[in-house]
């Protein structure tokens, strides 16, 4: 079933992806700071991948209920997919002397093996997307078990973060859960409180009135805003560490907008309904999982024409064009079904 409140919000957000990573990978840091550099900042942070596993914790609930055995098998498929990234967007450009030395020395935390397997280990938002399923499976039912566990993890993720065991494989798996570097870019603590909260926003969905539901969304998410911000302003310093290890107030306040994120769609649809671009952001919001894949390997192979942080600000609004419209155009062709014979 799909909404078009949450494809619009979701949509928007899929179609940033290529601009967003372009900067940040191609960009001077002269342009990260400029006025180009704060907006797609702003687009990155609580609007992008927060909103990507709100509305998976979302769809997860809506669709129809599988089994553990099904599950799993999902929870494998997006933890092989992620590695598989991995290995077109940074290892084989690695492997042929295009990605830059300073790109692949901050993916090299892994010291005890070859730079090129801590290529292949590093963990992204698809390994934390499968270890996500497989607990929004154990609380589908459990709106309770979920609003505490939300609080809890945001409370004590600061506490975790960097803990270490012996062993590479144990290493590595416990990285996607605290990791403080690297290792994983989306830690388990605290990302999993925004699935958390598609799953639970969406057991309110299937209970109430659809426009009722979206007036008590804006006020849970006013109301989460307020409740984030005292809490981030009371919070110490050094538990706040960066976009990817949020101080706890930060992961409660970026909930809360992403609650407002989606009610101001919803006051959208009307509008955009039928539209070109409403159509545009239906599209990227139904094939986000393959815009994402084919945007990081654009921009990953890319890296050999622009450079690492070397391109200026207009040189980055062009490249942003490129990536852009080539990541659109490759996601239409792949996602085009052959015409069945009749």
């Amino acid at each position: 079933m799909r909404i078009q409140s949450i494809d619009y919000a979701r949509g928007f957000a899929a179609l940033t992806l290529p601009a967003i990573h372009t900067v940040l990978l191609y960009s001077s840091i002269s342009v990260h700071q400029s006025w180009a550099g704060i907006i797609l900042s702003f687009l990155a942070e609580p609007v992008a991948a927060p909103l990507f596993m709100f509305t998976m914790g979302y769809s997860f609930y809506i669709s129809t209920p599988k089994s553990t055995g099904r599950v799993l098998k999902k929870v494998l498929l997006f933890a092989a997919l992620g590695y598989g990234l991995n290995f077109f967007r940074t290892w084989l450009p690695f492997q042929c002397g295009i990605l830059p030395a300073e790109l692949a020395q901050l993916y090299n935390v892994y010291p005890q093996l070859p730079r090129h397997l801590s290529l292949i280990l590093t963990g992204d938002i698809l390994q934390f997307a499968a270890i996500s399923m497989f607990f929004l499976h154990l609380l589908r039912n459990q709106p309770i078990v979920g609003w505490v566990l939300f609080f809890c993890i945001a409370v004590i993720s600061p506490q975790l973060w960097g803990l270490h065991v012996p062993g590479v494989f144990a290493g590595h798996v416990l990285s996607l859960f605290i990791s403080d570097n690297y290792a994983a870019f989306f830690p388990v603590f605290p990302w999993l409180c925004y699935p958390i909260a598609g799953l639970l926003a969406a057991q309110y969905y299937k209970r109430t009135k659809k426009n009722v539901w979206y007036n008590y969304l804006l006020v849970a998410g006013i109301t989460l805003l307020i409740l984030g911000v005292l809490v981030s302003y009371c919070s110490p310093a050094h538990w706040d560490k960066d976009f990817y290890r949020s101080n706890p107030g930060r992961t409660i306040y970026q909930t809360g907008f992403l609650c407002g994120w989606i009610y101001f769609a919803w006051r959208l649809v009307p509008i955009l309904h039928s539209t070109v671009l409403g159509k545009l952001l239906e599209f990227c919001s139904r094939h986000v999982l393959l815009l994402y894949c084919l945007q990081w390997i654009i921009i990953g192979w890319g890296l050999a024409f622009a450079g690492y942080h070397e391109l200026n600000i207009f040189q980055s609004l062009y490249a942003v064009f490129i990536t852009t419209a080539l990541t659109l155009a490759a996601t239409a062709i792949v996602s085009m079904r052959p015409a069945k014979d009749h």
